[in-house]
């Protein structure tokens, strides 16, 4: 379930902090730890927050506006199954997110009912990502680390 870089599509996620109300959302983890006992992965969004005139599938940072990104244009394929995102859809750098594997196991327990993995991210978008991720000044250094490390 929890391959790094699979694109998993939750009908519905429930947000661990509880304040906001379980919706349909995709998840990309990143990183597990030594013990897997926690997954590093980011909530994409199609909330933009990033000048018109910036957007660019990609890599995407504003500086003046401390915008640290990566863009999925929208009807871009991203996978090798074919698989793209309907709408623009932003992986803001500082929004990683650690989640107890435990758990989301606990509550995810059936494929294709409770989750759906729709994809793993191909090789090209997987290794632009990842550059992006090191380059950013909002991602933690222990994850940079372990970016550093992976090999597309």
């Amino acid at each position: 379930m929890f391959d790094l870089f699979s694109i998993i599509y939750f009908t519905p996620f429930y947000f661990p902090n509880g304040k906001s109300s379980p919706k349909n959302k995709y998840f990309i983890p990143i990183h597990e730890d030594k013990n897997g006992s926690v997954i590093f992965a980011y909530l994409p969004t199609s909330q933009d927050f990033v000048p018109e005139k910036y957007l660019k599938h990609g890599c995407i940072e504003v500086v003046e506006s401390n915008i640290s990104c990566y863009l999925f244009l929208k009807n871009t394929i991203i996978t090798d199954c074919g698989f793209f995102f309907p709408f623009n859809t932003f992986v803001y750098a500082y929004q990683m997110n650690e989640f107890s594997k435990e758990i989301m196991m606990e509550v995810y327990k059936n494929e294709n009912v409770d989750f759906k993995v729709v994809g793993k991210l191909s090789n090209k978008e997987r290794y632009n990502l990842i550059e992006c991720l090191i380059q950013s000044p909002f991602v933690k250094r222990k994850i940079k680390k372990f970016l550093g490390q992976i090999k597309p």
